[in-house]
Protein backbone atom coordinates (compact mmCIF):
# COMPACT_ATOMS: atom_id res chain seq x y z
CA UNK A 1 0.00 0.00 0.00
CA UNK A 2 0.98 3.51 -0.79
CA UNK A 3 0.53 6.62 0.72
CA UNK A 4 1.43 10.16 -1.38
CA UNK A 5 1.23 13.12 1.07
CA UNK A 6 -1.15 16.04 -1.28
CA UNK A 7 -0.60 18.88 1.03
CA UNK A 8 1.49 19.55 4.12
CA UNK A 9 2.89 22.79 5.47
CA UNK A 10 6.30 21.93 4.09
CA UNK A 11 7.35 20.39 0.23
CA UNK A 12 9.65 18.00 -0.91
CA UNK A 13 10.85 19.55 -3.40
CA UNK A 14 9.59 22.73 -5.96
CA UNK A 15 8.03 20.73 -7.66
CA UNK A 16 5.34 20.78 -5.08
CA UNK A 17 3.54 23.52 -2.91
CA UNK A 18 3.18 23.90 0.17
CA UNK A 19 0.33 25.38 2.12
CA UNK A 20 -1.14 25.11 5.77
CA UNK A 21 -3.43 22.02 6.19
CA UNK A 22 -2.89 18.18 5.12
CA UNK A 23 -3.81 15.75 3.16
CA UNK A 24 -2.92 12.42 1.71
CA UNK A 25 -4.53 9.47 -0.35
CA UNK A 26 -4.23 6.09 0.62
CA UNK A 27 -4.21 3.30 -1.26
CA UNK A 28 -4.42 4.86 -4.74
CA UNK A 29 -8.10 6.05 -4.09
CA UNK A 30 -8.94 6.99 -0.47
CA UNK A 31 -8.74 10.50 -0.04
CA UNK A 32 -8.11 11.91 3.89
CA UNK A 33 -8.62 15.38 4.17
CA UNK A 34 -8.48 18.59 1.58
CA UNK A 35 -6.05 20.37 2.70
CA UNK A 36 -6.44 24.74 3.22
CA UNK A 37 -6.78 25.57 -0.48
CA UNK A 38 -8.38 24.03 -3.92
CA UNK A 39 -5.24 24.94 -6.46
CA UNK A 40 -2.30 23.55 -4.02
CA UNK A 41 -3.89 20.58 -4.07
CA UNK A 42 -4.49 20.03 -7.64
CA UNK A 43 -1.40 20.93 -8.73
CA UNK A 44 0.42 18.32 -6.19
CA UNK A 45 -1.99 15.96 -7.28
CA UNK A 46 -0.98 16.65 -10.96
CA UNK A 47 2.72 16.30 -10.00
CA UNK A 48 1.85 13.00 -8.94
CA UNK A 49 -0.39 12.12 -11.94
CA UNK A 50 -3.12 11.18 -9.24
CA UNK A 51 -6.60 12.21 -11.11
CA UNK A 52 -9.65 12.82 -9.57
CA UNK A 53 -11.46 10.18 -10.95
CA UNK A 54 -9.44 7.62 -9.35
CA UNK A 55 -10.29 8.74 -5.71
CA UNK A 56 -13.81 7.04 -4.86
CA UNK A 57 -13.93 7.95 -1.08
CA UNK A 58 -13.18 11.13 1.27
CA UNK A 59 -12.65 11.01 4.73
CA UNK A 60 -12.70 13.92 6.64
CA UNK A 61 -10.87 13.98 9.68
CA UNK A 62 -12.51 17.15 11.34
CA UNK A 63 -14.16 20.12 9.63
CA UNK A 64 -11.66 22.97 10.13
CA UNK A 65 -10.98 25.05 7.38
CA UNK A 66 -7.36 23.85 6.89
CA UNK A 67 -8.73 20.24 6.59
CA UNK A 68 -11.53 21.22 4.32
CA UNK A 69 -10.60 23.65 1.33
CA UNK A 70 -10.69 22.19 -1.17
CA UNK A 71 -13.36 19.55 -0.30
CA UNK A 72 -15.67 21.55 -2.63
CA UNK A 73 -13.62 21.50 -5.75
CA UNK A 74 -13.06 17.82 -5.23
CA UNK A 75 -17.10 16.94 -5.03
CA UNK A 76 -17.62 19.23 -8.09
CA UNK A 77 -14.98 17.26 -10.47
CA UNK A 78 -15.69 13.83 -8.76
CA UNK A 79 -19.44 13.27 -8.38
CA UNK A 80 -21.13 10.52 -6.22
CA UNK A 81 -18.43 9.23 -4.23
CA UNK A 82 -19.14 8.94 -0.99
CA UNK A 83 -17.34 11.51 2.42
CA UNK A 84 -16.86 10.05 5.83
CA UNK A 85 -16.98 12.01 8.33
CA UNK A 86 -19.03 13.06 11.58
CA UNK A 87 -22.48 14.15 13.24
CA UNK A 88 -20.59 16.96 14.59
CA UNK A 89 -20.21 18.55 11.28
CA UNK A 90 -21.48 21.69 10.62
CA UNK A 91 -24.42 21.90 8.26
CA UNK A 92 -23.38 23.54 5.78
CA UNK A 93 -20.47 20.80 5.01
CA UNK A 94 -23.26 18.44 5.10
CA UNK A 95 -25.60 19.94 2.94
CA UNK A 96 -22.30 20.67 0.32
CA UNK A 97 -22.05 17.06 -0.15
CA UNK A 98 -25.39 16.47 -0.62
CA UNK A 99 -25.76 19.22 -3.20
CA UNK A 100 -22.91 17.48 -5.36
CA UNK A 101 -24.68 14.57 -5.59
CA UNK A 102 -22.27 12.64 -3.12
CA UNK A 103 -23.03 10.74 -0.21
CA UNK A 104 -22.21 11.74 3.67
CA UNK A 105 -21.81 8.79 6.01
CA UNK A 106 -21.45 9.70 9.59
CA UNK A 107 -18.75 7.63 11.45
CA UNK A 108 -20.53 6.50 14.97
CA UNK A 109 -17.94 4.23 16.21
CA UNK A 110 -14.80 2.03 15.05
CA UNK A 111 -15.89 1.41 11.15
CA UNK A 112 -14.53 -0.46 8.34
CA UNK A 113 -14.68 2.05 5.23
CA UNK A 114 -13.25 -0.19 2.33
CA UNK A 115 -10.71 -2.41 2.17
CA UNK A 116 -8.13 -2.70 4.80
CA UNK A 117 -9.60 0.69 5.19
CA UNK A 118 -11.44 2.17 8.27
CA UNK A 119 -11.67 4.90 10.71
CA UNK A 120 -11.05 4.68 14.35
CA UNK A 121 -14.57 6.70 15.32
CA UNK A 122 -14.56 9.91 16.99
CA UNK A 123 -12.80 10.89 19.97
CA UNK A 124 -13.73 14.02 21.84
CA UNK A 125 -11.00 16.86 22.67
CA UNK A 126 -10.78 20.79 23.29
CA UNK A 127 -9.15 23.39 20.45
CA UNK A 128 -9.73 27.51 21.39
CA UNK A 129 -11.76 26.04 24.75
CA UNK A 130 -14.51 24.66 22.32
CA UNK A 131 -15.22 21.21 22.51
CA UNK A 132 -14.31 19.16 19.15
CA UNK A 133 -15.08 15.87 17.60
CA UNK A 134 -12.35 14.34 15.29
CA UNK A 135 -11.53 10.63 14.06
CA UNK A 136 -8.24 9.07 12.09
CA UNK A 137 -7.90 6.79 9.49
CA UNK A 138 -6.33 3.32 10.25
CA UNK A 139 -4.93 1.19 7.87
CA UNK A 140 -4.23 -2.47 7.75
CA UNK A 141 -0.85 -2.48 5.49
CA UNK A 142 1.74 -4.98 4.91
CA UNK A 143 3.35 -3.47 7.55
CA UNK A 144 1.10 -3.71 10.11
CA UNK A 145 -1.09 -0.85 11.23
CA UNK A 146 -0.73 2.79 9.62
CA UNK A 147 -2.77 5.57 11.94
CA UNK A 148 -3.19 8.65 10.20
CA UNK A 149 -4.35 11.73 11.99
CA UNK A 150 -5.87 15.32 11.12
CA UNK A 151 -4.14 17.44 14.16
CA UNK A 152 -5.08 15.20 17.18
CA UNK A 153 -7.14 17.87 18.77
CA UNK A 154 -8.16 14.95 21.02
CA UNK A 155 -4.86 13.94 21.44
CA UNK A 156 -2.31 12.02 20.02
CA UNK A 157 -1.79 9.20 22.47
CA UNK A 158 -5.39 9.24 22.72
CA UNK A 159 -6.03 8.07 18.99
CA UNK A 160 -2.90 5.90 18.79
CA UNK A 161 -4.41 3.98 22.39
CA UNK A 162 -7.79 3.65 20.55
CA UNK A 163 -6.31 1.85 17.38
CA UNK A 164 -3.75 -0.60 19.30
CA UNK A 165 -6.93 -1.52 21.55
CA UNK A 166 -9.37 -1.81 18.17
CA UNK A 167 -6.68 -3.75 16.24
CA UNK A 168 -4.72 -5.48 18.54
CA UNK A 169 -3.47 -8.72 16.64
CA UNK A 170 -1.28 -5.94 14.54
CA UNK A 171 2.11 -4.93 14.58
CA UNK A 172 2.02 -0.77 15.57
CA UNK A 173 3.61 -0.03 12.70
CA UNK A 174 3.69 4.28 11.65
CA UNK A 175 1.93 6.92 13.55
CA UNK A 176 1.36 9.95 10.95
CA UNK A 177 -0.39 13.43 10.31
CA UNK A 178 -0.63 16.47 12.68
CA UNK A 179 -0.48 15.98 16.07
CA UNK A 180 -1.44 19.56 17.45
CA UNK A 181 1.68 19.96 19.98
CA UNK A 182 2.88 23.50 19.28
CA UNK A 183 3.71 25.08 22.66
CA UNK A 184 4.17 21.49 24.68
CA UNK A 185 7.69 21.40 26.86
CA UNK A 186 10.12 18.23 26.51
CA UNK A 187 8.64 17.12 29.73
CA UNK A 188 5.26 16.67 28.42
CA UNK A 189 6.44 15.56 25.12
CA UNK A 190 8.78 12.74 26.50
CA UNK A 191 5.71 11.42 28.71
CA UNK A 192 3.81 11.36 24.84
CA UNK A 193 6.79 9.25 23.25
CA UNK A 194 6.41 6.56 26.07
CA UNK A 195 2.85 6.41 26.16
CA UNK A 196 3.00 6.11 22.33
CA UNK A 197 5.54 3.36 22.61
CA UNK A 198 4.26 1.61 25.78
CA UNK A 199 0.88 1.01 22.90
CA UNK A 200 3.20 -0.52 21.17
CA UNK A 201 4.30 2.31 18.34
CA UNK A 202 7.53 1.33 15.80
CA UNK A 203 7.77 4.54 13.83
CA UNK A 204 6.59 8.23 13.66
CA UNK A 205 6.02 10.88 11.27
CA UNK A 206 4.87 13.93 12.16
CA UNK A 207 3.49 16.92 10.21
CA UNK A 208 0.85 19.87 9.49
CA UNK A 209 0.01 21.21 13.08
CA UNK A 210 3.09 19.24 14.89
CA UNK A 211 5.37 21.71 15.69
CA UNK A 212 8.83 22.59 15.45
CA UNK A 213 9.55 21.73 18.70
CA UNK A 214 7.96 18.30 19.08
CA UNK A 215 9.15 17.51 15.31
CA UNK A 216 12.44 18.36 16.44
CA UNK A 217 12.13 15.77 19.56
CA UNK A 218 11.23 13.36 17.98
CA UNK A 219 13.60 13.06 15.47
CA UNK A 220 15.89 12.66 18.37
CA UNK A 221 13.87 10.12 20.55
CA UNK A 222 12.97 7.48 17.51
CA UNK A 223 16.35 8.27 15.71
CA UNK A 224 16.37 5.82 12.51
CA UNK A 225 12.14 5.42 13.20
CA UNK A 226 11.85 8.77 12.75
CA UNK A 227 9.77 9.21 9.14
CA UNK A 228 10.45 12.66 7.61
CA UNK A 229 6.86 13.42 5.31
CA UNK A 230 6.04 16.48 3.20
CA UNK A 231 4.04 17.46 0.00
CA UNK A 232 5.53 15.25 -2.31
CA UNK A 233 6.69 12.14 -0.60
CA UNK A 234 5.48 8.83 -0.83
CA UNK A 235 5.21 5.81 1.85
CA UNK A 236 5.31 2.34 0.76
CA UNK A 237 3.69 0.78 3.98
Amino acid sequence: MQIKILYDNKAFNESFFSGWGFSCLADGHVLFDCGEKAEPLFSNMKAFRVFCEAIDTVVISHDHWDHIGALEEILKRRKGIKVFGLSSFSDKLKRTVKRSGSEFVEVGAVQRICENVFSTGPLKGKHKGQEISEHALALRAKTGLVLVTGCAHPGVVAFAETAAKAFPSEVFSLLMGGFHLLGYDEESLRCIQEKLCAAGLKRIAPAHCTGNPAMNFFKKSFSDNFVDISAGVVLDV
